[in-house]
């Protein structure tokens, strides 16, 4: 066995990038902005690409818009915007991009972006033999439309810290299949509840106000984990059961648990004004509901600890937000092991093998 002790050396390292991406101008995508389509075949891994306070309207599927998110998605990149709207009311295509599944874990994050007046969905993904990308929206806005924003099967979509508003004829994720959804410090207001079937999805510290469902004024699950902490429902209607949270065929593995949350003032125009699970066993420890009957299960089990019922839940309300930790998308490149001129100075790298070289 042969020991190689390489020490490289490279005056330029292929290090994390700045992009600059301007519809409007076609630079080099770093002296001067440049055009989106430039910018798909600039783009690599751990960039951060940064946007102006345009107003975008992308018209088709597929398009620059587009070919641009699918590349971002697979790259590990940071999209910042300094106030980027993308209206939707010129598109005629059938979604705005389309998710690409992919095998690697990867991940892109969208921090500050509007999205408004779209009637087609913002994105789609059909395939569910991959959780990657994840795709990260950090304080951003999705208001004033009428459709199902996010219709995903498989893979994983995290909001931290956005609002969602005015969201109608149309669900903010409908989650069809092994997908997982993690809300956390966001907001819901005047829209429709959202869709989780053989899925995950997590809400923390996440305001509701004002939701309306058929089943489930604010969110609908079956056969799914659900987990809800530290959350407030508010004015929230169900035309049927649950006027906050309908849970359905999740049993005892499922997971499914609702806790420190407060439930004011919503109402079912059937059973569990705030809560309704069918075949379902759910863990609920110390909530507040405005009224008694505001919980109901229906052939499952609920295990109930530390329940207040209050019209107003003012002790619920006082209560700190549960502690987040926050997650690390930092930019990397995760292929960094096999490119050589990613490497920077100094690295040694160690071959016991003939058959490495």
């Amino acid at each position: 066995m042969i020991l190689f002790n390489y020490l490289l050396y490279f005056s330029l390292s292929r290090g994390p990038r700045i992009i600059h991406i301007d519809p409007n101008h076609d630079g080099d995508c770093f002296d001067k902005p440049c055009a989106m389509k430039t910018a798909t075949l600039v783009v690599r891994a751990a960039d951060t690409v940064i946007f102006p306070a345009v107003v975008i309207h992308p018209n088709s599927y597929p398009s620059e818009f587009s070919d641009l998110f699918i590349q971002l998605t697979l790259m590990n990149t940071t999209v910042l915007s300094k106030g980027t709207v993308v209206d939707g009311k010129l598109l005629a295509g059938e979604m705005l991009w389309q998710i690409t599944s992919h095998p690697v874990y990867t991940w892109t994050v969208f921090e500050n972006w509007t999205f408004r007046h779209f009637s087609k969905p913002i994105a789609k993904r059909q395939y569910t033999w991959s959780t990657g990308p994840f795709v990260i929206f950090k304080d951003c806005t999705f208001e004033d439309c009428d459709a199902d924003l996010f219709t995903m099967s498989g893979g994983t979509i995290i909001f931290e810290n956005c609002i969602f508003r005015n969201i109608k004829n149309g669900r903010i994720v409908k989650a069809v299949s092994e997908v997982r959804a993690d809300f956390t410090d966001c907001s819901f207001e005047n829209c429709n509840a959202l869709f989780f079937h053989g899925s995950d999805a997590s809400f923390v510290n996440c305001r509701f106000n004002n939701m309306n469902g058929q089943r489930g004024g604010a969110v609908y699950a079956a056969k799914s984990t659900i987990y809800v902490e530290r959350c407030l429902f508010m004015n929230c209607n169900a035309e049927f059961n649950g006027g906050a949270i309908y849970i359905r065929d999740s049993p005892k593995n499922f997971e499914c648990e609702v806790k420190n949350s407060c439930f004011i003032n919503t109402h079912a125009g059937i059973n569990g004004s705030a809560i309704y699970a069918y075949l379902s066993y759910v863990e609920l420890s110390g909530n507040c509901y405005s009224k008694e009957d505001d919980v109901m299960n229906f052939a499952g089990e609920f295990v109930i600890t530390n329940t207040t019922v209050d019209s107003k839940c003012i002790e619920c309300m006082k209560m700190p937000p549960a502690e987040v930790i926050p997650n690390d998308y930092t930019p990397v490149d995760t292929n960094k092991w096999y490119q050589f001129d990613d490497l920077k100075s100094d690295t040694t790298i160690i071959i016991d093998d003939d058959d490495d070289l």
